[in-house]
Parts: structure tokens; C-alpha cells; sequence
């Protein structure tokens, strides 16, 4: 692999090239790629919790203009670590890399990261099937309030099928 294939626009996933003899055996202290992707990916699971923990807060308040700026980061950085995880090929495989220490520490950030995810979901899941039902009682309320409008044909004369017309008007910040 060239110096070159390993440069990324994804901070989290730049590394060094591999050396000659980095390549150890299983009995040898790790080697530092992996724990500098370890790392890596303790940073940006806790940048994760974080967009999550301010998504689900955010969630929380009814209308809040701040939630844009959020799903576009959390958005970045999922894609981030999608691409990630691609390369790093399997977590078991970086597992049996990393020290005791990050291991313990990679855990413990994977379940608080899983936490969040799981109230993200249950938030989001809630909000969308809060406007589902708000759209489906305004269409009920607007058919039974569907008044017919008598109108004038091309003769002058009162229209033989009367337009039906539904007083309702949706504000796009529901």
C-alpha cells in the first residue's frame, strides 16, 4: 500500500504506512497502528455519544431551529465512521491488537455509544409517529369540514358540481 492510498480527507483514519517488520508475532506488545486506531476510534465514538446526546436533547423541545446544525454533523460523522469501520476490516481483528487499557476503555465507550443510539431511535421514532398522527387527524378534521363552494359556469349560470374546498392551512415547522 503507497503513502498516498493511506492519506484520507477522514482525520480519524490517517495512519502511518506500514513498516517492514511491524508485521509481529501474536506475543509481542501491540503495535502502535493499532493502538493509534484504537484511539481513533475511542475519539470519534465519543464525538458520536456527544452528537447524540445533544440530538436527543434537542429532541426533547418541541420546534427547536438548533436541531439542523446537529443532524448534519451527526450525518458527517457517521459517514466518518462507516468508512472506518471499512477499513479497519473487523473490530476482532483490531481487538487482538490493542492493550488491555483501550480495550476496556473501546468497551465501555461501544455500550455508552449503543445507549445513545437506542434513545436516538426511541426519540426519533416518537417524533415521527407524532406528525403521522397530527397529518392524519388535520386530513380526518379537513374532509369533515369540506364545505361546497357554489361557482359560476361559462354561461353565467351557477355551476352544475359545486367545488368542495377544505379550510385548512400546515405550517411547515410541525
Amino acid at each position: 500500500m503507497t503513502t498516498d492510498a493511506l492519506q484520507t480527507a477522514n482525520p480519524y483514519l490517517q495512519q502511518e504506512p506500514a513498516q517492514e517488520g511491524e508485521l509481529e508475532a501474536a506475543d509481542a506488545p501491540p503495535a502502535p497502528a493499532a493502538s493509534s486506531r484504537t484511539a481513533a476510534m475511542i475519539e470519534l465514538v465519543d464525538k458520536l455519544i456527544d452528537v447524540l446526546d445533544r440530538e436527543n436533547t434537542l429532541l426533547s423541545r418541541p420546534r427547536s431551529k438548533d436541531l439542523g446544525p446537529v443532524v448534519a454533523e451527526k450525518q458527517r460523522l457517521f459517514a466518518d465512521y462507516e468508512t472506518m469501520l471499512t477499513q479497519i476490516g473487523s473490530m476482532s481483528g483490531l481487538m487482538a491488537e490493542t492493550p488491555p487499557e483501550q480495550k476496556t476503555l473501546l468497551v465501555a465507550r461501544a455500550k455508552r455509544f449503543d445507549d445513545a443510539l437506542r434513545e436516538n431511535e426511541l426519540k426519533l421514532d416518537a417524533m415521527v409517529k407524532t406528525s403521522e398522527h397530527i397529518m392524519s387527524v388535520m386530513s380526518k378534521v379537513a374532509r369533515k369540514m369540506t364545505q361546497p363552494v357554489q361557482g359560476y359556469g361559462n354561461r353565467g349560470a351557477m355551476a352544475d358540481s359545486p367545488k368542495t374546498i377544505a379550510p385548512v392551512a400546515i405550517d411547515r415547522t410541525l
